[in-house]
């Protein structure tokens, strides 16, 4: 950390200079870290430690276990780097996409995470079909959304805990899901299955199948949805969809290096058999 204190400018600002030391010491930790560590790591008085994790964490750039108030980087990182490789993303899974399209006569969505809402990134449709609510750009609640279910069911367990806390569990229509009971039950199911479903739960009518697309630690970037009309998407279609959607989003996550052996003596969060290729 000395090595970089010589390098700064004379115009540097110390506060952001600070907040910098400390935000790359926690990278570079690889893991949480208590308080008075992470203080020797950075080169900062603990005060001044404190107060900039306070930021950090207030932020979501850094997050503190509740049980050993140790702390780590924050969620928030990993969101801005999926926006950053949204690209490579895009260019990784549109292909998959297209044929999924093919093979089930239905729109496929790519769909991202942004705190309590998804955001609806691509998307692939049929040209013969009506246009649903599903258009890029779109969102919707992570409550009511097959998608959202996806994606915080493969999020590491503090954070999706986290992230429940925060949500509004409004109803939008009679099978939306309105209390964290409910939701906590069909998140260990969705981890238990691979996918997840929207079975009219934001907009009367209409189905919703998506599955968890994971990076090499096995977390959640990014979901991909077979989304259309109840009568088309019906009950019997529920169970073929799926295998071809969990298959789809299977070939996306190794193209982002899921499925590597992970370093001796760790263990990817979220991981699941049930989102394996089947």
């Amino acid at each position: 950390m000395d090595a970089l204190k010589t390098q700064r400018s004379a115009g540097s600002v110390q506060s952001v200079e600070r907040t910098f030391d400390l935000f790359e010491a926690l990278v570079a930790a690889g893991q949480a870290v208590p308080l008075s560590e992470l203080s020797a790591r950075a080169g900062l008085p603990l005060g001044t430690t404190h107060r900039l994790l306070a930021t950090l964490t207030a932020r979501g750039y850094a997050r503190q276990d509740p049980e050993t108030r140790a702390y780590a980087v924050g969620y928030k990182v990993m969101d801005w780097a999926t926006r950053v490789g949204a690209n490579q993303l895009l260019e990784v899974a549109r292909p998959h996409m297209r044929t999924l399209m093919h093979e089930t006569g239905e729109t496929v969505n790519l769909v991202i995470l942004d705190r309590t809402q998804i955001v609806y990134a691509d998307q692939v449709a049929p040209e013969r079909l009506v246009r649903m609510f599903t258009e890029v750009g779109n969102r919707a609640p992570v409550h009511s959304s097959g998608a959202g279910k996806a994606l915080l069911a493969f999020r590491p367990l503090p954070e999706a805990r986290a992230l429940m806390t925060q949500l509004e569990l409004k109803g939008y229509t009679s099978k939306t899901i309105t209390s964290l009971s409910r939701l906590e039950s069909a998140l260990a199911q969705i981890r238990e299955l691979g996918y997840a479903v929207d079975d009219g739960e934001f907009e009367e009518g209409v189905r919703c199948l998506a599955a968890p697309i994971l990076n090499s630690s096995g977390i959640s970037v990014a979901a991909i949805s077979i989304s259309g009309p109840a009568s088309r998407v019906s009950p019997d279609k529920v169970a073929p969809f799926a295998q071809k959607l969990k298959r789809c989003a299977a070939k996306v996550s190794s193209a982002l290096g899921y499925g590597q052996v992970p370093p001796r003596g760790t263990r990817a969060p979220g991981r699941s058999r049930a989102a394996a290729v089947p």
